[in-house]
C-alpha cells in the first residue's frame, strides 16, 4: 500500500517504522525488509511478519501508529512488552 501511515497518512509504513526505530535507537538491531506480496490482501492495511515468530502474520491496519503497530510486532522481545 503506498501511504497511508504517519502524522499526515502519506508515509509506508515500511518508512515510519524504520524512523521510529531510529528515533528509539533500535536501527541496527531491528530490520525492515519489504518483500512482494505474501497472498494476503486485508483491505486498507499492510501485512507483516516478525521473522523471530514465523508463524503469526500481522495485520497492520492504514492509520495505525507506527508505535502499536511495533508494539505488537515485538511483544515479548526487547523493548517490546511482557508475554508472561
Amino acid at each position: 500500500m503506498k501511504g497511508g501511515y504517519g502524522t499526515k497518512g502519506k508515509e509506508t509504513l515500511r518508512a515510519v517504522m524504520r524512523e521510529e526505530l531510529r528515533s528509539r535507537g533500535a536501527r541496527r538491531e531491528i530490520g525492515i525488509v519489504e518483500t512482494r506480496c505474501m497472498g494476503v490482501c486485508p483491505k486498507k492495511a499492510v501485512t507483516a511478519l516478525n521473522a523471530s515468530r514465523p508463524g503469526e502474520i500481522f495485520v497492520i491496519p492504514k492509520d495505525c501508529s507506527v508505535t502499536d503497530a511495533l508494539s505488537r510486532m515485538v511483544e515479548g522481545m526487547s523493548g517490546g512488552r511482557s508475554s508472561d
